[in-house]
């Protein structure tokens, strides 16, 4: 029995496991198993590299996985196979801190929180994350605040920057949905459930661009932004009758259109004339999403702008944003 099941699933991820397991090996917590659930999709030589892997570190598994095609089946199925008290789901191709199952962990114990995320930084380098010297804050969140700070961008949404409680997700029948941009709704059904969260300031991963991820392929950016739209159609479900429900449906209709600028240009502009958007939009009477409607153009280069000036800007940390390095902590 393990404190901690890493699960990491793996796409065509043969380049980044020797530097992936590494970061594993070398967590200055070692109560954990690593379980690498290897797509039968894979085209490279992703299966046979995690086996070597696995013959330099007994707490690795490798699990093949026959994959459909649909996100978040692989992270389920290291739901049903992990025996770990707590759950971190780690992209291949992503670098942790080497303390970061140790910082998590102590910080979910001592505050006997449900959920504990973690700031992280937008990279397009592969070098370690720094050993940043100053102190950082924990912000201890009852449930409705965290699915507030969620619902405004201050808590993240990604999976492999939080640690949960399995026995919670077990319990509650908590699952990520088949497809892409499947984090959203496993995030916010586990706040949904949760009485206490953190979150820690100080970044412990670094999310590293790459251009051949699924969501990142030019080919799929139509794809993911109807997709994020599906997500949020499913959370109103999720949180009818909820006390927080009249907030949440207003914060949920402001993500759809502004997750619509992943789409292309004109991808955007079919969804937003759409009797799809007219009816949510009717429904929610926000001056920004009828500001999208009537200058649609501006406003997806207006987004646009945002997102490379500043939102996905390699260097920005999640919290904190350019201040975080102007104190010189980069």
């Amino acid at each position: 029995m393990h404190e901690v099941s890493i699960i990491v699933p793996v796409l065509n991820g043969e380049g980044f496991i020797p530097s992936v397991g590494e970061y594993i090996s070398r967590q200055s917590y070692d109560s954990y198993e690593a379980l690498f659930i290897i797509s039968s999709r894979c085209v490279d030589g992703s299966l046979s590299r995690a086996e070597e892997l696995a013959k330099t570190n007994e707490r690795i598994r490798v699990i093949e996985y026959e994959d459909t095609g649909a996100l978040g089946g692989s992270k389920n199925k290291g739901i049903e196979l992990a025996t770990g008290r707590y759950l971190w789901f780690l992209d291949v191709d992503d670098i942790p801190s080497y303390d970061f199952l140790s910082d998590m962990v102590r910080i979910k114990e001592e505050n006997n929180a449900d959920l504990v995320g973690c700031n992280f930084v937008y990279s397009d380098d592969r070098s370690p994350i720094p050993d940043y010297p100053n102190d950082f804050g924990i912000r201890v969140l009852t449930r409705d605040e965290a699915l507030r700070a969620r619902a405004t961008e201050r808590f993240p949404v990604t999976s492999w920057s939080m640690l949960y409680d399995a026995d919670a997700i077990r319990r509650e029948g908590i699952r990520f949905p088949m497809g892409i941009c499947e984090d959203i709704v496993f995030t916010y059904e586990v706040l949904r459930v949760s009485r206490i969260v953190c979150y820690y300031e100080k970044p412990l991963y670094k999310y590293v661009f790459n251009p051949y991820s699924v969501t990142k392929e030019k080919a799929n950016r139509d794809r993911r932004g109807l997709a994020e739209q599906d997500r949020y159609d499913f959370l109103e479900a999720v949180f009818s009758g909820d006390p927080m429900e009249s907030y949440l449906l207003r914060r949920f209709t402001l993500m759809r259109v502004r997750s619509a600028c992943h789409m292309s240009l004109s991808g955007f502009l079919r969804y937003i004339r759409s009797d799809r958007y007219v009816d949510m939009m009717s429904r929610a009477h926000l001056a920004e999403c009828w500001g999208a409607y009537m200058f649609p153009v501006f406003y997806y280069l207006s987004i646009q702008i945002f997102f490379l000036a500043f939102y996905y800007r390699p260097g920005r940390a999640f919290s904190g944003g350019f201040f975080f390095f102007l104190r010189g902590e980069k």
